[in-house]
């Protein structure tokens, strides 16, 4: 019957996954990129011939997603895989531990892990969080069968792995193996043992995350001459602001689980202060230190509250232990199971899944538009090899295996260390960086705000917006992917690979220039995967273009003698502005433009 049961609850969980579907964090394919180019024997680097930079803090998730790829799995069917084995581990390993003391307690705890959104959410997103959680679930269930057995031997292994993997599972997790020392420090202390016993104890379940955080730290000062991963300066910085976000972010993850949530902390603060129990006075310490930190770098941007998993996994453990301690007679009844399972769990399930937070992640699929995008500049652009600027830096570089710029810094040395004056003071944490001097000096030939945003977004687009040479250089064009998605990408004129090519006696307008954000679109051509213009009946075309020498003519069009029977052709000159503007206007039908020679009329 418990078998039975706890099956059951492991198919509730994964429906409950199932209909987050298909719920992708753009983060996680950052990390994918990152472990695409690994797989390819380019390390672990954003850009071919660059300083490589660390902008992934989740070394164990990329290094476990490159054994699924190695063996031949699609990545992001890896990222799936791997989340659900790591959370469906951390139910059998609650289930393991409580399933000969009080099931029905058991089945509370788990009935509540499983109907909370943030841990469906999260199995499937593609982030860390899965394995950081098994590590964490690992760690508390050492801790506790350590405690209960009286045996400093037998499980110290055990809960040396858990805290090695979750320091190069992300740089936060020192503090878990800081805070599981200071605990048996003043636990064996307590427990009169002597110091000699006491520090050997120490020195084994600090060894292994003491060789891996040494390892690690080798390794990025040898790759890439830092002590701390790009995504530090980034993320990493203290102020009034992001203690406000932080506090209104871990109330909100806190009030999203009511009831459960209250009664854990309940449980957790009378049995560790009133009674002195020691694995509730370890639980405090796990989760308060944790709920600390989030609420100092100001919580998180992502739906679901991702951070707040852990404290999931942590507020289990204290309702079952709670429960247990308790003892209640409700749990003795014949009909117990019965009522919770077809009354509480549907109630509970559904307050869930009509939560604000978790209402986005059901509806969330730009990143899916994003891999759709980066999939087309690779068939029409992969062998000019462009320099796209991003904003979503995992979607669009992950699928389209170009050269990118990441605007926001995450991963771009330079911008990552030189932030605003008034950087996390106000505005979207995390997305506040951006330099329009440096973005403008790299030249990219392809910017890009979101998957494709005409309204150039977050503070760095706004400051680009006020910026004449932005304005002069780069075009916003309107490219159809198809029905239904239509993203308007910003052209540099100018742009080293895709721009405007001027020699003696000619000009070479590439086609996709004359394409505009309203009516004349770019396509791509399926047989030569090249992009062309597509001017309407009666519509016009227009580019504007630096050119000093004002006697200009159209030479051709698509490499042959424009027919004026199909297209109006104007040329207009600015002497102010040393500039020409280039009129088409389709007679016809419909027609495609692959490319403009203009050449110069003496």
């Amino acid at each position: 019957m418990k078998r039975f049961l706890f099956l059951l609850l492991i198919s509730l969980f994964i429906l409950h996954c199932y209909y987050y579907y298909p719920y992708l964090s753009d983060d996680s394919l950052i990390s994918l990129r990152y472990t695409d180019r690994f797989l390819l024997g380019k390390g672990l680097t954003w850009n071919d011939n660059e300083r490589p930079v660390e902008g992934y803090s989740n070394l164990s998730w990329i290094l476990l997603i490159s054994i699924f790829g190695k063996l031949g799995f699609n990545l992001i069917l890896s990222l799936r895989l791997a989340g659900l084995i790591c959370s469906i581990s951390v139910l059998y390993i609650i289930y393991l531990y409580y399933k000969d003391k009080d099931f029905n307690a058991l089945f509370v705890g788990l009935s509540f892990l499983i109907c909370t959104s943030a841990f469906a959410t999260w199995t499937i997103a593609g982030l860390e969080q899965p394995l950081y959680t098994l590590s964490i679930c690992l760690m508390i269930y050492s801790v506790f069968i350590i405690i209960d057995l009286y045996n400093f031997r037998k499980y110290n292994w055990l809960l040396s792995i858990s805290l090695a993997v979750l320091v190069i599972s992300r740089p936060d997790g020192v503090l878990f193996s800081v805070i599981t020392s200071f605990f048996f420090f003043f636990f064996l202390l307590y427990q009169k043992r002597s110091y000699k016993f006491i520090i050997a104890f120490l020195i084994k379940i600090l060894s292994l995350p003491i060789i891996f955080y040494v390892s690690q730290l080798l390794f990025r000062l040898n790759y890439y001459g830092e002590w701390l991963p790009n995504t530090a300066f980034v993320k990493a910085k203290v102020t009034l602001y992001t203690i406000w976000l932080g506090f209104i972010y871990s109330a909100r993850a806190l009030i999203n689980t009511l009831p459960f949530s209250i009664i854990g902390i309940l449980f957790i603060i009378y049995f560790s202060i009133v009674k002195k129990n020691s694995k509730f006075i370890y639980l405090l310490a796990v989760m308060g230190s944790w709920v600390v930190y989030v609420t100092l770098v100001g919580g998180d941007i992502f739906p679901a509250f991702r951070h707040f998993v852990l404290v999931y996994v942590i507020l289990t453990y204290a309702l079952i232990e709670g429960f247990i301690k308790c003892n209640f007679k409700i749990f003795k009844t014949k009909y117990f199971l019965a009522i919770f399972t077809f009354i509480c769990i549907p109630c509970y399930l559904y307050l869930q899944i009509n939560y604000s937070s978790n209402k986005i992640v059901k509806h969330e699929k730009w990143e899916w538009d994003g891999l759709l995008l980066g999939e087309f500049l690779k068939k029409g652009f992969y062998k000019q090899q462009p320099l796209l600027g991003v904003t979503a830096a995992g979607c669009i570089p992950y699928s389209s295996n170009l050269p990118c710029l990441d605007m926001l810094g995450l991963n771009d040395y330079y911008i990552a260390r030189h932030p605003p004056k008034d950087y996390a003071k106000g505005g979207f944490i995390g997305h506040e960086l951006g330099d329009v001097n440096y973005i403008l000096k790299r030249n990219s030939d392809i910017l890009i705000f979101t998957v494709g945003q005409s309204n150039p977004s977050f503070r760095i687009g706004a400051e680009l917006k006020k910026n004449n040479e932005f304005l002069r250089k780069y075009k916003p064009v309107l490219f159809s992917i198809n029905d239904s998605y239509n993203p308007t990408l910003f052209m540099n004129k100018y742009g080293d690979k895709l721009g405007i090519r001027e020699y003696d006696k000619f000009i070479t307008i590439p086609g996709y220039l004359l394409g505009d954000s309203k009516n004349n679109v770019v396509v791509l051509d399926k047989k030569d995967n090249k992009f062309k213009t597509k001017i309407l009946f009666n519509k016009t075309a227009t580019i504007t273009l630096n050119s000093k020498n004002k006697k200009w003519r159209i030479y051709s069009i698509n490499n042959q003698k424009p027919d004026l029977n199909n297209i109006k052709i104007t040329l207009t000159s600015n002497f102010k502005n040393d500039s020409i503007t280039i009129n088409l206007t389709s007679l016809v039908k419909e027609i495609d433009i692959d490319e403009i020679k203009l050449a110069y009329d003496k």
